[in-house]
């Protein structure tokens, strides 16, 4: 360990802290690692040194301590830009703190302008904030100073669909997927990239996205529901029915899933069945007991099936939600016109 601990305070006095990291990230004992950098301090108290331990302390997910020692580091040297932007990304993601995330990641942007993630890091306070315009001009900044940084493109591409320019969200992502291999290996990015296609109705990119999704995270059942919603929208009912039941294998009480489900089985005439889903889409979200095209739709397969008696009580319920709904009321006088034709 003396032989370590000797190499480690080489780097360090040499300034090349990265080094030193490095070499301390390879001993996988965190507490072992902050032992070392307090004897490191009590050597050589540096603002440099204080942000080794503070980088600790925020990996051990010490976030107060970790502050304690970026504020000691910046006491000694108030001009040290990597201090402000750590000290900031603590207060903006851990601790919420938007004020001084920000106050930090400008201070670390005054100190070195040219640097892509202080601007990065000012971005996403103000897209926390709901301050899209200003998170974008931050964001554009950073890739003007590095043009393959891949998490500023996904941010951007995250703003523009928030803000519905969907075929420019895509552009985003696709590039930060170019320039970042990683990317591809999450599914959260595939479900938005799919998402954003199916906005705009590229049905056929968002299967393929939605699919990599799914492999990528095949417990996921928001990646097996867009999946089913894209094939439902090429007339895919067979597949579109598999990606539904996958959701509700995963969650049982996904009550979108169910009424998708319901949707199919009632357009293929498999009536029975499909009354059992539009059930159960109300038993699991109770938003949908109060939705008239839900209890239309349900009213509609008690007719097909002869059910008056229930048709008229689905019907009647919808109408307590749009009491002057046209096409309730019209199928509502249907099944009264029939009940009348068969006592005839």
């Amino acid at each position: 360990m003396n032989d370590l601990f000797n190499q480690i305070m080489i780097y360090i006095q040499r300034g090349e802290y990265q080094e030193a990291i490095r070499i301390l990230e390879k001993i996988n004992d965190i507490d072992k690692i902050i032992e070392i950098c307090k004897q490191i301090i009590s050597i050589q108290p540096s603002a440099e040194n204080f942000c080794i331990i503070a980088y600790f302390y925020d990996r051990k997910s010490q976030y107060e301590q970790a502050l304690v020692y970026y504020n000691k580091a910046l006491e000694i040297d108030p001009l040290l830009d990597t201090a402000y932007y750590n000290r900031g990304l603590i207060k903006l993601f851990n601790f919420h703190n938007y004020k001084e995330a920000q106050e930090d990641f400008l201070k670390a942007i005054k100190l070195n302008p040219k640097e892509p993630k202080y601007w990065y890091g000012l971005g996403c306070v103000f897209e926390m904030m709901g301050y899209y315009k200003k998170a974008l001009n931050a964001f554009q900044q950073a890739i003007k100073l590095k043009e393959n940084f891949a998490a500023a493109l996904i941010e951007i591409g995250y703003i523009k669909g928030k803000l519905k320019n969907y075929n420019e969200a895509i552009i985003y992502y696709e590039k930060a997927m170019k320039y970042e291999k990683e990317f591809k290996q999450k599914s959260s990015i595939w479900l938005e990239l799919g998402y954003f296609y199916y906005e705009i109705e590229h049905y056929y990119q968002a299967i393929s996205a939605f699919k990599q999704a799914c492999l990528l995270n095949p417990s996921d059942p928001y990646c097996w529901y867009w999946l089913g919603n894209a094939l439902y929208m090429i007339q895919q009912y067979k597949k579109a029915l598999e990606a539904y039941n996958r959701v509700i294998q995963i969650k049982e009480d996904f009550a979108e899933a169910h009424l998708m489900i319901a949707y199919i089985k009632k357009y293929l005439g498999v009536y029975d069945e499909s009354i059992v889903y539009y059930q159960n889409a109300m038993k699991f979200k109770e938003d949908f007991k109060k939705d008239p095209s839900i209890w239309y739709e349900l009213g509609c397969v008690y007719y097909e099936l002869k059910c008056y008696d229930k048709a008229i009580k689905a019907f009647k319920q919808a109408l307590l939600f749009a009491p002057n709904d046209p096409m309730i009321l019209y199928n509502l006088d249907l099944v009264y016109e029939q009940l009348k034709s068969d006592l005839k």
